[in-house]
């Protein structure tokens, strides 16, 4: 299965765990197969920079470089302009070009939208629950 993760999820399971860290689990684990591209990667190691620096005693959980090596990297030809945050149309113009399943965020402005292209925009316990890969989550 193919799906985008946004870059907050991405982060947030690096850093803290939690559920984008059982997203990111069944990435390394070959069950997902995560799309990128070269600006979502740049906003990852921009983004995971930052935070570590920010909180420079925490340990990362899995590497980016690590992350990396089980997506596919995709060159987008679809330019999007629908999302209140013009930065995240990146994402959305993954998911399209790469016949994403699913783009999985926890981004308000892109939840917001719901569904782009047939493609559900959802949460990482709404997608871990919908693909029956996290056996424990409520809804």
């Amino acid at each position: 299965m193919r799906i985008v993760i946004d870059t907050n999820l991405l982060v947030s399971g690096i850093i803290f765990g939690g559920l984008p860290y059982r997203l990111a689990e069944n990435c390394l684990r070959g069950i997902i197969t995560p799309l990128v591209s070269t600006p979502i990667v740049n906003e990852y190691r921009d983004t995971i920079a930052r935070l570590m620096a920010k909180y420079p005693r925490k340990l990362p959980r899995f590497s980016l470089n690590g992350f990396l090596t089980v997506c596919e990297n995709i060159t987008p030809i679809s330019r999007v302009e629908i999302c209140r945050d013009p930065q995240d149309n990146k994402f959305l113009e993954c998911a399209k070009d790469g016949v994403a399943a699913y783009l999985v965020s926890g981004d308000d402005d892109l939840l917001a939208l719901k569904n782009y292209d047939d493609i559900p925009i959802c949460t990482a316990r709404q997608f871990l629950l919908a693909e029956s890969l996290f056996i424990g989550v409520k809804e």
